[in-house]
């Protein structure tokens, strides 16, 4: 805990410090997405994309807020202009299958996490997700 409580003190200082750089609101916001305060997690991804729209890190990361909020439907937009931005991501075509799996489009999700693991064959979250996907029933 001290460890994280260390970093958020380093990108508030990083953020103060520099407003206008994407990757403090953005190093800051994976923080928050991973102790699970999506609300504070969205504000930063919100804030880097606006100072920096291609920035595919961002849109991803607010993608997976917006996923883990149990609000995918908001995330695929952005996994998709993601992925305009970095076609040849294993991790972005994961998370567009997890969005697609959490939207109920089985058939689409199979495809991406094919994609992804096509990409990068030992990614364990696409292998895991497409295995529990081919074995529910459509």
């Amino acid at each position: 805990m001290k460890d994280k409580d260390h970093a958020l003190a380093d990108f508030d200082r990083a953020v103060e410090l520099n407003p206008a750089h994407a990757a403090g609101y953005n190093s800051r916001g994976f923080l928050y997405l991973s102790e699970g305060d999506f609300d504070r997690a969205l504000s930063d991804y919100d804030r880097a994309i606006e100072l920096q729209p291609r920035y595919a890190k961002a849109l991803v990361g607010r993608a997976q807020a917006n996923l883990k909020k149990g609000e995918a439907a908001k995330g695929l937009a952005d996994i998709d202009r993601a992925l305009s931005l970095d076609p040849e991501s294993a991790y972005v075509h994961n998370v567009k299958a997890n969005i697609l799996a959490a939207l109920g489009r089985r058939n689409e999700a199979i495809a991406a996490y094919k994609k992804a693991l096509a990409l990068a064959p030992d990614l364990q979250e696409s292998v895991q997700g497409l295995k529990a996907l081919q074995r529910a029933k459509p």
